[in-house]
């Protein structure tokens, strides 16, 4: 029940209700939610909660200082921190939002907002897939043709027509991979270039190396590309699940199977076998898993673990396991596994530090909130983490 935070290691509440919608900003530093029926926002600074709104469908943050607000009627609204802005009444729908813009329907048109220039205006594309990373390009594709558009001025940057899949590679989306419909893999970096004349997938890729597979003869072809020459790495009769490339080395899955080989095609060797999934590579060994049980290489370093609860930190694993029912959390060097703390619910790792929830109580889903290597109870009766 409730919301509250950690800051200089002091706990602070954010409310002591059951509240909803939480919506924390990218900085971490200011708190929306809804305690029903009105819209709050706390800010970490002056420790205080300002009412905002009643009776809203919809909140979400578009960067640390400016959120969007839907209320009951449809009527779109802009907040920088307490100060309201209606942009729009009686909208249809909001299509999506990244600062500084907000892009939705009303009457079966669309339109683009922008938050620093204070204006609207009506747009013209309909197919929008998404925007850039960088919030600067609208990336278009529609119907096989590949279009990146620069938003604050429509201007068609990139074109490219017959495209089945793109995959961004820089923050504007202004260099990608690509597959065409004949099945080539290409790749555009302020000019076409075809990698492959033949490609299924693409696996993995660095500044100067391309990785992918195709099916040839009924053989899965593993094959590296560095724009000097193509290299068959490994062929197979089962498709490459899961590839790594990590420090001139490629680590793949394929049938069950996990190989390591240098980029150069040289050194090819079994890791181990019966392999279910790949995680990352520690200090030139790769960790994965055979179902529950985690090894480094081939060797077994864990039992019976809560796989969905692995997290690596400072060269170290972390993860929850169960013994008769009650989980703990553990910690891993790939030598030696050592219980840090029995019965724990979940634990998370932000700024640095390692936080869980022990003295976790099964029924009622609740625990007491520690910092790792700290003996002193921060915060008790803790359901979850907001962030992670």
């Amino acid at each position: 029940k409730g919301l509250s935070y950690i800051q200089k290691n002091k706990i602070y509440q954010v409310s002591d209700k059951n509240i909803m919608n939480i919506r924390i900003s990218q900085d971490n530093k200011k708190v929306l939610y809804i305690d029903y029926p009105y819209l709050y926002l706390y800010n970490t600074s002056n420790k205080k909660a300002a009412k905002i709104k009643d009776n809203i469908l919809y909140v979400e943050w578009l960067d640390n200082n400016n959120y969007i607000v839907l209320d009951m009627d449809n009527n779109l609204y802009l907040y920088n921190n307490k100060k309201e802005k209606l942009i729009e009444k009686k909208i249809d729908s909001i299509r999506m939002n990244a600062s500084p813009y907000i892009i939705y329907e009303k009457k079966d048109k669309s339109y683009i907002y922008n938050i620093k220039r204070k204006n609207k205006k009506e747009l013209k594309i309909n197919s929008i897939s998404a925007i850039s990373d960088d919030h600067n390009n609208f990336i278009i594709n529609d119907n096989g043709t590949l279009k990146i558009i620069r938003i604050n001025n429509n201007k068609e940057r990139i074109k490219l027509k017959d495209i089945t899949k793109y995959e961004c590679i820089s923050d504007n989306c202004e260099k990608f991979y690509y597959f065409n419909k004949k099945g080539q893999l290409g790749k555009y970096n302020g000019k076409e270039t075809i990698i492959a004349e033949t490609a299924n997938n693409l696996l993995a890729y660095d500044k100067k190396n391309t990785i992918y597979s195709y099916l040839e003869d009924d053989n899965y072809k593993l094959i590296v590309n560095n724009n000097r020459k193509t290299i068959t790495l490994d062929q197979n009769k089962t498709s490459y699940n899961e590839v790594i490339l990590d420090n001139n080395k490629v680590y793949y899955l394929t049938g069950g199977i996990v190989r390591e080989i240098k980029i150069n095609g040289s050194k090819k060797k079994k890791l181990n076998e019966d392999v279910t999934d790949i995680l990352e590579v520690m200090n030139d060994k790769v960790l994965l898993l055979k179902n529950k049980d985690l090894y480094l290489n081939d060797k077994l370093i864990g039992e019976q673990i809560e796989t969905e609860t692995i997290k690596v930190f400072k060269n170290n694993i972390y993860y929850l396991k169960k013994e008769k029912d009650i989980p703990s959390l553990y910690k891993n060097n790939g030598k030696k596994e050592i219980k840090v703390k029995e019965n724990v619910g979940s634990f998370t790792i932000q700024n640095n530090k390692i936080y869980y929830i022990g003295d976790y109580n099964i029924s009622q889903k609740y625990g007491n909130l520690y910092q790792y290597k700290k003996g002193k109870v921060l915060d008790k009766r803790v359901i979850s983490f907001a962030t992670e």
